[in-house]
C-alpha cells in the first residue's frame, strides 16, 4: 500500500488544497483581477466557464473513456467523471504562484518533472493512480489532474498534456 504522500489521493489532496486557498480565505480590500487568481477569486468572477473548457468528447478522444458533462466542485475547480466514478479528470485554477504550487506538489513526495511546450512554464508529477500537470497560462496557474485505478504515466502524460494545451488555448 501506497503512503498517503506517495499516492493518487495525495496529490488529489494537494490539488485539493491549492484550489481551496483560493476561497478559503477572502481579501475585502482588493477586487479581483481577471487575469490573476488570489484569494477570494471564483472563476466566475474572473470570467472563466472552467467545464466549457473541455468537453466529455475531448477527454474520450483524449483519454479513452466516456465522461460525463464536467461539474464545478468549488469555485474554482472543475471535473469529469466516468460513468463508474473510476477514472476523473479535473480543471482548477490554484490560488497560489507557480513557484509555491510547484514547491507543494514537490512537498507531497510525488516526483516532479519539468514540462517543456506547454502553457508559459509546467511540471507534472505522478503516482499510480494519478497525474498533475500544472501549468501557467500568463499570471494564471492551471492544475490539470487525472485518476484512475491505475494511471501509466509514460502513456498518459502525452493525453494529459493535449488536454492543457486545449484547454489552454480557450484562457
Amino acid at each position: 500500500m501506497h503512503s498517503l504522500r506517495r499516492s493518487g489521493a495525495g496529490l488529489l489532496i494537494v490539488a485539493t488544497l491549492l484550489a481551496g486557498s483560493a476561497t478559503a480565505c477572502k481579501d475585502k480590500k482588493k477586487e479581483p483581477s481577471i487575469s490573476k487568481i488570489t484569494p477570494g477569486t471564483t472563476a466566475t468572477t474572473v470570467g472563466i466557464n472552467l467545464c466549457g473548457l473541455l468537453t466529455p468528447a475531448d477527454l474520450k478522444t483524449a483519454l479513452g473513456s466516456t465522461f460525463a458533462a464536467g461539474e464545478m466542485r468549488s469555485a474554482v475547480q472543475c471535473q469529469w467523471k466516468t460513468a463508474a466514478g473510476d477514472i476523473t479528470f479535473t480543471v482548477t485554477l490554484a490560488a497560489a504562484d507557480y513557484a509555491a504550487t510547484k514547491r507543494t506538489v514537490s512537498g507531497s513526495g510525488a516526483p516532479v518533472e519539468d514540462v517543456t511546450g506547454v502553457g508559459d512554464q509546467a511540471f507534472s508529477s505522478a503516482t499510480p493512480t494519478a497525474l498533475l500537470l500544472v501549468a501557467t497560462n500568463g499570471p494564471r496557474v492551471v492544475v490539470f489532474g487525472y485518476t484512475a485505478p491505475t494511471v501509466n504515466a509514460t502513456t498518459a502524460k502525452p493525453k494529459v498534456i493535449a488536454l492543457a494545451k486545449q484547454a489552454l488555448a480557450k484562457l
